[in-house]
C-alpha cells in the first residue's frame, strides 16, 4: 500500500515514529479504548478553548 504524505504532517511522523510501526502509540496506550478516551478528552479540551 501506497500513502502520500502532505509536507505539513511530516513532523508528526518524526516526532512519534517508531522502529516496528509507523507510531509508537502502541507503547503509551494498552489498548484501542485507552487511546481513544484520551483522544476524545484532549479533543473536547481543545473544543472548549
Amino acid at each position: 500500500m501506497y500513502l502520500k504524505v502532505e509536507q505539513c504532517i511530516l513532523p508528526l511522523i518524526e516526532k512519534y515514529e517508531d522502529d516496528k510501526k509507523l507510531f509508537r502509540f502502541y507503547k503509551k496506550y494498552t489498548n484501542p479504548d485507552t487511546f481513544n478516551t484520551t483522544l476524545n478528552g484532549s479533543l473536547k479540551a481543545i473544543g472548549r478553548r
